[in-house]
C-alpha cells in the first residue's frame, strides 16, 4: 500500500472539559482493498514525538459502505501537544489484513 498523506481539518467543540473534539482528515487511498469490506484506516496518536505506532493509542476507521472508506475521524484529546499518524489497511489476496506504512507524523496543538 502507498504512503498516505493527511491534513488536519479543524477543531470542533473546543470549549472546556477534559477532552476536546478534534477532527483529523486525510487524503484518500484509492486502493480497492482499503475501500471494500475489511479495509479502512487507523489513526495513531500520542503525546510523545517520534512515537512507535505499536505502542500508541489508535482509532480504527473501517470501510462501512459506498465507494470509499471514511477519510476523517474525531478524537477526544486533552490540551497539549499531540502527534498523529495515519495508515491504510485492507485484506490481502490470502485474506490476511495488511497495513500501509504510516504517514509522516503531524504535530497538533490542542489549546486549553
Amino acid at each position: 500500500m502507498a504512503f498516505l498523506p493527511f491534513y488536519f481539518a479543524g477543531c470542533s467543540g473546543c470549549g472546556g472539559g477534559a477532552g476536546k473534539s478534534v477532527t483529523v482528515s486525510w487524503t484518500a487511498n484509492n486502493e480497492v482493498t482499503v475501500n471494500t469490506s475489511g479495509g479502512g484506516y487507523i489513526v495513531y496518536y500520542s503525546d510523545k514525538q517520534g512515537f512507535d505506532t505499536s505502542s500508541a493509542d489508535s482509532v480504527d476507521v473501517p470501510y462501512e459502505s459506498g465507494s470509499k472508506a471514511p477519510i476523517s475521524t474525531t478524537l477526544s484529546l486533552t490540551p497539549g501537544t499531540w502527534y498523529i499518524k495515519v495508515a491504510a489497511y485492507g485484506n490481502s489476496i490470502t485474506g490476511n489484513k495488511v497495513h500501509s506504512s504510516s504517514s509522516n507524523e503531524y504535530t497538533l496543538q490542542v489549546a486549553d
